[in-house]
């Protein structure tokens, strides 16, 4: 029977062409090599073209939400090592137009640029997730020495006027410099003091905050262990799945799972997990870096296992 290659609609014997969709039916289902947004299928699109393989077709997938760019089967493999290779070659070039003269000392010194790429990536993360969940309490503390300060220097500004006033400290000034040293410089110590109160608060939210943070933090984390591999692939459809492709089904489910369970969680939070769980169950035996970004994340089309 055939099928539209882009509806996935089966016809009856005779039928050629879907004329909702506009192609020519084939015998049979191409398969996906690349799930993400249309702008980005319809870019790795143009890079099959380029090499040669024509015959891709770009479809919405209603039950996972995404687009999906899919080849015919004879062509999945070759396809599949063109995107990969084309992708990585992106990666390395735009590492090198970033880090210009530094890439290449790098070189110099042993390293590939893949290499150098890896550790990038993995410094980059781990200093983003520093920033996002071990940080309140070091944010607390500079609050606390910013409240010191400006306390420090608000009250030493306000006792100095005082004193001055008082004739303690003998300094003498003309009239209107006496009042613009009075007016302005009161105001501002003022100013400081405030500002020293404000910093105060910040630093007491941010403490409660933090220890608020690991608490939810390790309730999710005791959810996430009662989940086996086995029980989440149970809630996907992974048939006829590459595993290279698996990752993305995982992950929207991971993070489906803790959003259902912790609905204030902070989606920064969410990402964070289930990027812990999916690395400690399914390990990182394939780079999803950058095919991460060919993923539709924050429009609303990444509801997976719906």
């Amino acid at each position: 029977m055939p099928w539209c290659p882009i509806c996935k609609n089966e016809y009856k014997e005779g039928y050629t062409h879907c004329s909702d969709c506009n192609v020519d039916l084939v015998d049979k289902l191409p398969l996906p090599v690349m799930f993400g947004g249309k702008e980005e299928m319809e870019q790795m699109q143009q890079v099959l073209a380029g090499n040669l393989i024509y015959e891709s077709y770009i479809s919405f997938d209603e039950k996972e939400r995404h687009y999906e760019l899919s080849v015919v089967e004879e062509q999945a493999a070759t396809a599949k090592e063109f995107l990969k290779n084309y992708l990585e070659e992106e990666e390395l070039s735009r590492v090198r137009d970033e880090l210009g003269e530094v890439a290449d000392a790098l070189l110099v010194e042993g390293k590939t640029l893949e290499e150098v790429t890896m550790e990038r990536a993995a410094q980059d993360e781990q200093k983003e997730r520093t920033q996002l969940y071990g940080d309140k309490k070091t944010r607390a503390e500079d609050y606390k020495s910013s409240a010191y300060t400006l306390a420090l220097v608000g009250g030493g500004g306000i006792l100095f006027l005082v004193l001055h006033a008082l004739g303690v400290i003998p300094l003498s000034f003309p009239g209107p410099t006496r009042m613009m040293l009075y007016g302005v410089m009161g105001v501002m110590f003022v100013i400081f003091l405030v500002s020293a109160v404000m910093a105060w608060k910040s630093y007491k939210r941010l403490l409660v905050e933090d220890v608020d943070d690991k608490a939810l933090i390790e309730e999710a984390k005791a959810f996430l262990s009662d989940i086996t591999v086995e029980q989440l692939d149970a809630k996907i459809d992974l048939s006829d799945t590459p595993d290279e492709m698996k990752y993305f089904k995982r992950m929207p489910m991971i993070k489906k799972l803790l959003e259902e369970k912790f609905p204030d969680m902070a989606a920064e939070l969410v990402e964070h997990l289930a990027d812990e769980y999916y690395d400690e169950h399914f390990g990182t035996d394939y780079d999803t870096t950058e095919a991460d970004s060919f993923v539709t994340e924050g429009t609303g089309e990444e509801s997976m296992g719906e």
